[in-house]
């Protein structure tokens, strides 16, 4: 199935750095306040994430932000993690008011904290694999479905 296929089928993705601790903590966080399941997720490092990546015309290598498709709209960095909060349940839909902040100062923030994330909250050995419950809200690509995602990582052959 194409890209653009599985965004139509899903149209709440958050795509995230799998082997940021901060961000794959941000996954469960959602997961746990968006009991309806109306988001679903992949690491951008995913075979999944690297597809939409690039059918969005974005760097397949650029783990520095959160993606967010709703609705065929893509958000990222503060616009995105404003987006998420509007969809969960009292009290942190209250977050949105942020959008009342400037986009440039938004993202400001938003761009100091990816910058430290691994020094402050650390880098995993590997991509989140999700436990058994969180497993149902991630896509697989290749059939459509919501499934446990195949990773590969990126910059790891570099570095060997």
């Amino acid at each position: 199935m194409t890209a653009p296929a599985i965004v139509q089928q899903h149209p709440r993705i958050l795509f995230f750095d799998g082997v940021c601790a901060l961000c794959s903590g941000w996954v469960d966080f959602v997961y746990r306040r968006d009991p309806e399941g109306r988001i679903v997720f992949a690491p951008l490092q995913s075979r999944p994430g690297r597809q939409v990546l690039r059918w969005m015309e974005l760097p397949e290598d650029y783990l520095d932000m959160m993606v967010y498709l709703e609705d065929h709209e893509v958000y990222t960095r503060s616009g995105a993690f404003l987006k998420i909060v509007g969809q969960l349940r009292f009290p942190w839909n209250l977050l949105r008011v942020g959008w009342l902040v400037p986009e440039v100062i938004r993202d400001w923030v938003y761009d100091r904290a990816a910058e430290i994330r691994y020094r402050v909250f650390g880098k995993l050995d590997h991509c989140l694999i999700p436990p058994q419950d969180l497993q149902e809200r991630f896509i697989d690509l290749e059939d459509g479905n919501r499934a446990e995602v195949e990773i590969s990582p990126l910059g790891d052959e570099e570095d060997s």
